[in-house]
């Protein structure tokens, strides 16, 4: 178990506020290549500021996407303008499956 959480944590390029991350499968990625978090990392996502949530997630390189959304599973981000953002942007970086697995999961 201990070889696996060190394998998984040498693929690990962003952590996430549940502890689980975003990696990058088959890559070792130094310090100085991560990506950077998202500006709500290990803070409450602002619901009420759906317009600068929208413009994070159209601005985003993928993992810091993937890293916003693993964040806004935790909270329970529910807003139906930023779940439809995500899938939008989803599907423009060719994952389709998961825009469309999202959206149901979240009934929009």
């Amino acid at each position: 178990m201990q070889e696996v959480r060190r394998a998984r944590w040498n693929e690990l390029i962003l952590p996430t506020s549940d502890g689980l991350g975003v990696t990058a499968r088959g890559t070792s990625v130094d310090g100085l290549n991560r990506p950077a978090h998202h500006p709500w990392h290990m803070k409450e996502i602002p619901g009420c500021n759906v317009e600068q949530l929208k413009a994070y997630i159209a601005s985003t390189e993928k993992a810091g996407l993937f890293g916003f959304i693993r964040d806004c599973q935790v909270q329970a981000v529910d807003d139906y303008e930023v779940i439809r953002a995500i899938c939008d942007q989803l599907i423009l970086l060719g994952l389709p499956l998961e825009a469309e697995r999202l959206a149901y999961c979240m009934d929009i």
